[in-house]
């Protein structure tokens, strides 16, 4: 326990952002099975993709907010987010 406090204060958790949604991206990428699983995701009563989501937000860096787009991308793609799904119209195509 000690240890993962030492690490969080260190801004463990910020720097491991980029590549973690950097490889969701990858195992999403033309995969509608992990899409899928993807998609039945939830922490806390809250879905992975509203998780992704908040990372669109304009207080995140850019890089951020573009590998965040990249997964929505990635899911509407395999078909897991329609076309017409204001997830993908209003948050991850003005990215």
């Amino acid at each position: 326990r000690d240890h993962q406090i030492i690490l969080a204060t260190h801004d463990l958790v910020n720097y491991l952002q980029l590549p973690s949604l950097t490889c969701l991206a990858h195992l999403i990428f033309n995969n509608k099975h992990v899409g899928k699983i993807v998609a039945k995701s939830s922490h806390e009563g809250k879905t992975l993709i509203d998780r992704i989501i908040t990372f669109l937000n304009r207080d995140k860096r850019v890089e951020i907010q573009l590998a965040s787009a990249r997964c929505i991308s990635y899911l509407n793609r395999t078909g897991i987010l329609s076309d017409d799904d204001p997830k993908v119209i209003y948050k991850a195509l003005p990215c």
